[in-house]
């Protein structure tokens, strides 16, 4: 289409991001989608693996809709994280070995992918609210998070917990799978 090619060649050359976000704006609203490295929106991909001096506590923000595999893993000095309510993905080892993760875990139900031991060895993990969108909890995802105790309420439309999800959570009292899961595997 004419028009997409003309609005690509013309993104990359506004001026100022102000000015770039209300063209793309309303350029978006005619059903384009800015591709240019200039667009208002960007997908970016980094690592903080073996961090030590990561601060205390991350806030995702809620612009962010994904957050990669190995992103904070290894973090340890994060002791409390809140994940903003547009994250739909959050990628395998993610936060895996974060040890002094020691906050209550709230899942946003926005949440529709983890990957595999995206929260394994976060030993001090305290409780944990699942999302309801989430249809399975993949392999080791919660794995030796021994400080998660009481009761972990799995929604309904969880119907596969795959292989160790849980597996050495030994402080966690009961799941509750309300008999809805096709596949319940469990250590």
């Amino acid at each position: 289409n004419a028009y997409y090619v003309n609005m690509v060649a013309n993104e990359s050359f506004l001026d100022t991001a102000i000015l770039r976000d209300s063209v793309v704006s309303h350029a978006k609203s005619l059903g384009y989608t800015g591709y240019s490295s200039t667009s208002p929106v960007a997908i970016i991909n980094f690592t903080a693996q073996s961090a030590t001096n990561t601060p205390g506590t991350l806030t995702i923000p809620n612009s962010v809709t994904t957050i990669g595999s190995y992103a904070f893993a290894s973090c340890i000095n994060l002791s409390a994280i809140s994940i903003g309510n547009s994250v739909t993905t959050i990628g395998e080892y993610a936060f895996n070995n974060c040890s002094n993760l020691t906050s209550s875990l709230v899942l946003p139900n926005t949440l529709i992918s983890m990957g595999q031991y995206c929260f394994e060895g976060c030993e001090k993990l305290t409780s944990l609210t699942l999302s309801n969108n989430l249809t399975k909890i993949a392999d080791s995802c919660f794995y030796k998070c021994i400080g998660i105790s009481g009761e972990i309420i799995i929604p309904s439309k969880i119907i596969t917990i795959e292989n160790s999800a849980f597996e050495l959570c030994s402080n966690l009292k009961n799941l509750d799978k309300d008999n809805h899961l096709s596949y319940f595997f469990h250590k």
